[in-house]
C-alpha cells in the first residue's frame, strides 16, 4: 500500500515511528506536509497537489493534524476521503475531538462514563451551581 503520514514534521519521533512501522510491513511510506498541499476540484473530481505535483497513487493516510492546523487539516482529510483514500481517522472525528463539549456528548451517547458536566451561560452561574453543587 502507498501510505502518507500527514504531518508538519518529518523529524518528529511519532512521525518517524509511523514511517518505520509501515516500512517494516512493506508499505510505501511518505510524509506530506499539509501546508504544502493544494486541494482542488477539476471537472467535478477532487484532486490533490503536493508541492505542485499531482498526487494520484495514495491508498491510505495517517493524519497527524495539530490543533493550530485543524481547519486546513480536516479539509484536507475530507478531500482525500472524497478521493476514496482510506484515512485512519475521519475529518469529522478530527473536528469532534477539538471540541470538549462535543466529545462529552459522543461519550455519553455511547455509554462511556463521564464526570457530571454542564455547559451554561456565566450570567446563570449561581443557578447552575445550585443544580450541580459547588464549583470544581
Amino acid at each position: 500500500m502507498n501510505i502518507a503520514v500527514l504531518s508538519r514534521g518529518e523529524a518528529l519521533y511519532s512521525t518517524k515511528s509511523l514511517l518505520k512501522a509501515g516500512m517494516t510491513r512493506n508499505h510505501t511510506m511518505e510524509v506530506l506536509d499539509p501546508g504544502l498541499c493544494t486541494i482542488a476540484i477539476e471537472d467535478n473530481t477532487p484532486v490533490l497537489y503536493y508541492a505542485e505535483e499531482k498526487v494520484e497513487d495514495l491508498d491510505a493516510i495517517i493524519p497527524r493534524i495539530g490543533t493550530s492546523n485543524t481547519y486546513l487539516g480536516s479539509s484536507l482529510v475530507r478531500h482525500l476521503e472524497c478521493m476514496n483514500v482510506f484515512s485512519v481517522v475521519s475529518a469529522e472525528a478530527i473536528l469532534q475531538s477539538r471540541n470538549k463539549w462535543t466529545c462529552f456528548q459522543i461519550l455519553a451517547q455511547h455509554g462511556v462514563p463521564t464526570p457530571k458536566t454542564f455547559l451554561g451561560n456565566t450570567y446563570n452561574a449561581e443557578v447552575l451551581l445550585s443544580l450541580f453543587g459547588k464549583a470544581p
